[in-house]
């Protein structure tokens, strides 16, 4: 990259081109140059959110900790979603800055580096954040969205739904995690719910805990689905569903997503929703250029599934189905049993 880091005798972090670059070379560098042209504080937020996942030298990789680090105490912050004025963000401790700036790669003023230096990083990063969420519309989490939709994710619960297609009586499974922090290489890192638990024990960690916790309860609140893991205490532990428990996680996603979970689910059902089956009538069956009185009594109805009929024996599997999926020709389907059956029994008594 065409660009390094230059720490001033006052303790400002600085961005220059590289001198014998005429003009940065890359899209990464002049970004970063007009961030930390702005400020410090705008650069570190930049490297962080912007260039999270971003192949960085040394100096800029270790400035953008310092950023990450920020981000990850803000994200763990309780109360944080939707609020627009957050409170002052705790810097860690004094010796933790000090080991951090004895621990630098080689910077240009690297001589100018101290504990104290890099605590007036963090306090600069955390006015400007703080100051940014105050005038963005939506709040805290809409903001970190907009920033990089990864930082939505940390201090989150995750609520997940996968297929398990080796396991006939039990395809899917459910798990919950929390996402503690994001790995150096920029990836969330999505624990257990129930290490959770354990790494928040103590009071000091309570409000941490809680403010984790809050969106389940939120949800367990509206949804009696939800009420009975968290009753049962599986909602710590990962499960192996039928076709129906998944279906009715299916469709009480509005329901934890409006109450501050975060849900994946497998494509077919993010994308767009499964095929379903619908019941297709056929007027007339004989040749012939009009349609007379006979050709209008003689008709056939029929099932079928994304324009194609399906026999007797899909057909049975389709009405023998009491989850509201059924896996055919290798693709979920979703099924409503009674108005299927209704719609075939209709057209049964008028045949």
């Amino acid at each position: 990259m065409s660009i390094e880091l230059v720490i001033s005798p006052q303790g400002h972090l600085l961005a220059r081109k590289l001198a014998r670059d005429d003009a940065p070379r890359d899209d990464h560098a002049k970004r970063i140059l007009a961030a930390f042209a702005e400020s410090s504080a705008c650069g570190l937020l930049h490297l962080a959110t912007a260039e999270l996942q971003a192949g960085l030298p040394s100096a800029l990789a270790f400035a953008r900790d310092l950023g990450r680090a920020y981000l990850t105490r803000l994200c763990h912050t309780p109360g944080l979603e939707g609020a627009k004025n957050v409170e002052p963000v705790a810097a860690p401790p004094a010796h933790e800055f000090v080991t951090m700036a004895l621990q630098a790669p080689p910077i240009i003023g690297a001589e100018y580096l101290t504990g104290d230096v890099l605590a007036g990083w963090w306090s600069g990063l955390d006015e400007l954040v703080r100051e940014e969420i105050r005038c963005y519309p939506d709040g805290a989490q809409a903001y970190l969205q907009n920033k990089n939709p990864l930082w939505r994710l940390v201090g989150r619960v995750t609520f997940h739904l996968a297929e398990n297609k080796r396991d006939v009586q039990f395809p899917f499974a459910f798990m919950a995690t929390y996402a503690s922090q994001l790995s150096a290489q920029g990836r969330v890192q999505h624990q257990p719910l129930g290490n959770a638990l354990e790494q928040y024990s103590g009071a000091k960690n309570m409000p941490a805990l809680l403010s984790l916790l809050t969106p389940i309860q939120r949800a367990a609140e509206k949804s009696a689905w939800v009420k009975e893991l968290v009753d049962a205490g599986e909602i710590y532990h990962p499960l192996a569903w039928t076709p129906r428990d998944a279906y009715r996680f299916l469709q009480e996603i509005p329901v934890f997503e409006e109450s501050g979970l975060v849900v994946r689910v497998p494509d077919w059902w993010k994308d767009r929703r499964p095929s379903r089956p619908v019941v297709s009538v056929k007027v007339g069956g004989r040749g012939g250029a009009t349609l007379g009185t006979e050709a209008l009594l003689e008709f056939s109805a029929s099932v079928a599934l994304d324009g194609e009929s399906l026999d007797e024996v899909e057909l049975q599997s389709l009405l023998a189905a009491e989850g509201g999926l059924v896996l055919l020709k290798g693709k979920w389907v979703e099924v409503d049993r009674e108005k299927l059956n209704e719609a075939l029994k209709h057209w049964k008594r008028v045949e």
